[in-house]
């Protein structure tokens, strides 16, 4: 009686053994088949699909080079993310059907695929973490699991996150002194586009003042006046400065010592005495314009007189500010209501107007 057998020999090199009586070994292509032929075939065991061997494509050197001698396969392989690239060699144990195989990943590779005979599966681009490779054969309702850790690459570690933080915040500590460095030049450059602006205007009004052929008091005066300016301006930037660190401190200043410093300057910013000695240095320079100018519009007030000086000595209202303790707007407003009460027309200029007042 013929039987047939689907084995593939060695081509050109077909050999069988026979070992004892009723046992012969069959060399493959693929490997090599044993024969029992007074065993049933049908009594041969249907085991599940085994794994034979994973070999890593960067290197060609398996992972586990037992893994092919080992009957009972391991629980877990530990893989390092350097050799996402690999093959995974399996079989199944019977030799008298060609078995097909097919596979999937659960969370990876959801749907089974495909049945084949290719008993080789190359794997790649698995994500770090752990994966399970399921594996059926046409000959077996089993499934064959094979559980695979994978080590995550030196940069998708937390120390390189560690890594990756620390660089960010060394950027960011550059840009930032970068940022301040290129504001304190700013700042630098507009001290001395100020300081040279303010030189300039003191050099004007006091050529003015001698094209005037004013007496030498007029230089005192506006040199007391600006001198005044900048106290005032000073004072208003120390009040700020305190409202900021008010601010940050919070209730480490306590507020009545802060009221007391508010109220200090304060009382600096509208001191009569400066005023006084404003108005005296004034009238030796202007000797009848305040007394003229209350005669002629008997409804100003002592702050309208002072403002109208102030406009006399052709101060501008950023200038003016400071001294008044208000705002650039409440000086415009100020002069907005001098120039009703001196009953000026809408193209009349309320300086050139004060300064040629006499």
């Amino acid at each position: 009686m013929k039987a047939w057998l689907p084995i593939s020999l060695v081509k050109n090199n077909e050999q069988i053994e026979q070992l004892n009586d009723s046992l012969f070994l069959f060399c493959l292509d693929n490997g090599y088949a044993l024969l029992n032929r007074y065993k049933p075939m049908n009594a041969i065991p249907k085991r599940p699909p085994v794994f034979r061997l994973i070999q890593p494509l960067n290197n060609g050197l398996p992972l586990d080079s037992d893994l092919r001698e080992k009957e009972k396969q391991p629980a877990a392989l530990l893989i390092s993310t350097r050799s996402t690239s690999f093959l995974v060699r399996f079989a199944h144990p019977v030799y008298t059907q060609v078995p097909s195989f097919r596979y999937r990943i659960p969370g990876w590779q959801e749907e089974w695929s495909s049945w084949s005979t290719n008993a080789v599966k190359l794997l790649a681009g698995l994500p770090p973490g752990d994966h399970t490779l399921l594996l059926q054969s046409s000959l077996s309702h089993e499934v064959s699991a094979l559980n695979l850790s994978i080590k995550p690459q030196w940069y998708q570690t937390w120390w390189a996150g560690v890594l990756y933080l620390f660089i960010a915040l060394a950027l960011a500590g550059l840009l930032y002194r970068m940022h301040r460095q290129r504001l304190k030049l700013q700042r630098r450059k507009l001290l001395i586009e100020k300081e040279k602006q303010l030189h300039e205007h003191l050099l004007k009004a006091r050529t003015e003042q001698l094209q005037a052929d004013v007496l030498n008091k007029s230089q005192e005066l506006a040199n007391s006046t600006f001198n005044l300016i900048r106290k005032n301006e000073t004072l208003l930037q120390i009040k700020e400065a305190l409202a900021k660190v008010k601010t940050d401190l919070g209730d480490r200043l306590p507020d009545k010592y802060h009221a007391r410093l508010i109220r200090l300057i304060d009382s600096h910013l509208t001191s009569e005495h400066d005023w006084q000695v404003f108005e005296t240095n004034f009238n030796q320079v202007h000797e009848v314009f305040l007394h003229k100018l209350k005669k002629d519009f008997p409804e100003l007030t002592p702050g309208d007189l002072r403002l109208a000086a102030y406009l006399k000595m052709n101060l501008s209202s950023k200038e003016i500010a400071p001294l008044l303790n208000i705002s650039v707007r409440g000086v415009e407003n100020k002069r907005y209501r001098l120039r009703q009460k001196l009953q000026l027309e809408g193209d009349d200029n309320l300086t050139a107007f004060l300064m040629q007042y006499n």
